[in-house]
């Protein structure tokens, strides 16, 4: 069974340096869920073996722990936990990352007809964000936020309003959803930039007005590639400011 060989386990290998801790889901009080919650982990997968450990930018908004899962197709065994726990201790193992499906070029599409902002995930995070040629503006939202819903209209009409700037994204993540390395969301909505040539520097959060009065002159003094809001009217230089 698998809960014996894991108890096995945290008796032997596990117990020097990890807290050892077993969740049934059939019997989870309100402490247990927010844990499991926190793990990301669907019922579907189910046995499985997490290590995890404090995420250092993470707050009980986004991300708070980083998570190691077991490969779900391994048999549980006392020899397969402890060479899963070998695989973390010598570093090689990668974090899971809670992600929604990354949409297909044809699903971004028809999104953005619909006046949507460009919706990124946790997996496409790396490619949307930090390694595409533009600067980017982001917001991390909550579904069931109040304040997310009252902005969503207004940040959706600043997308559509920047459409024919090419050099600048408009993106949205749902924080709930997905996660993000390397950010500190203390709140939703949480607004960041991200600079086209500077990517690898912490991104700057926006804390102004949340409307394009506010939005657009803000992101004008932020940008590597100045703009303006008229479509007629464009800019063919960089400049870093």
């Amino acid at each position: 069974m698998a809960v014996d060989e894991f108890q096995l386990a945290a008796l032997d290998k596990l117990r020097d340096d990890k807290v050892p801790v077993i969740i049934e889901t059939h019997k989870m009080d309100k402490h247990a869920r927010r844990l499991y919650e926190s793990l990301g982990i669907g019922e579907q997968t189910l046995p499985c073996c997490v290590i995890f450990t404090k995420n250092p930018y993470g707050t009980q908004f986004h991300h708070p722990v980083y998570k190691y899962l077991m490969d779900p197709k391994k048999s549980k065994t006392l020899a397969a936990f402890e060479e899963f726990d070998e695989h973390y201790s010598s570093g090689a193992a990668v974090p899971h990352v809670k992600s929604e499906p990354i949409l297909t070029e044809q699903e971004q599409e028809k999104s953005l007809l619909k006046g949507n902002a460009f919706i990124t995930s946790g997996l496409a995070w790396q490619r949307d964000i930090i390694d595409v040629d533009m600067d980017v503006f982001v917001v991390f939202h909550a579904p069931w936020c109040g304040h997310c819903i009252q902005m969503m209209p207004k940040y959706k009409e600043l997308a559509q309003a920047l459409a024919h700037v090419k050099s600048l994204r408009i993106a949205m993540i749902d924080a709930t959803q997905n996660e993000v390395q390397n950010v500190v969301v203390r709140g939703y909505p949480t607004f960041f930039f991200y600079k086209k040539t500077d990517k690898q520097s912490p991104p700057k959060e926006c804390t102004t007005a949340r409307n394009q009065n506010a939005w657009i002159p803000w992101l004008k003094t932020q940008v590597a590639v100045p703009f303006h809001e008229d479509a007629t009217m464009h800019y063919d230089h960089e400049q870093d400011l």
